[in-house]
């Protein structure tokens, strides 16, 4: 993998940005030519830089008004096992793995308290979770 130039790294902002920004914009607003962005948008996914598209949902507008942040820590020898369980539940957005205080971070997405206490407790009665911790996000700022 080679290191990114300043061509690359404006592509990836401009995309970060808004992933369905037509080539000829992302062309126009760097001053090269089309065929220029087709190719190092090419060489970023072969290179495994880009991995995939994807859009950002506005949570609260689809109902999700509450959102937490669950800590969570497994018994050893468990952790792919658990994650598997946690990605499949639509109220968990993402979880990341970290090796701190707790194993993993949930990101909870609910559209009420009542409905963010029954998530946490479901996610307290899957196999191999050995404790669990939840923050509740009073306002998302970015």
């Amino acid at each position: 993998m080679s290191l990114l130039d300043d061509v690359d790294a404006k592509i990836i902002e401009i995309l970060k940005k808004d992933s369905r920004t037509p080539f000829t914009e992302i062309a126009s607003t760097l001053g090269v030519s089309d065929s220029t962005i087709h190719v190092r948008i090419k060489k970023l996914k072969d290179e495994g830089i880009l991995l995939r598209y994807t859009v950002e949902i506005n949570e609260e507008l689809i109902g999700n008004k509450v959102h937490g942040l669950a800590m969570i820590n497994v018994d050893p020898g468990h952790l792919e096992e658990v994650i598997s369980k946690l990605i499949m539940n639509n109220h968990i957005s993402k979880v990341y793995e970290t090796h701190g205080v707790n194993d993993l971070i949930a990101l909870l997405n609910v559209g009420n308290l009542d409905e963010l206490r029954d998530l946490i407790m479901e996610i307290r009665e899957i196999e191999n979770i050995s404790s669990t911790t939840l923050d509740t996000i009073l306002k998302i700022w970015k």
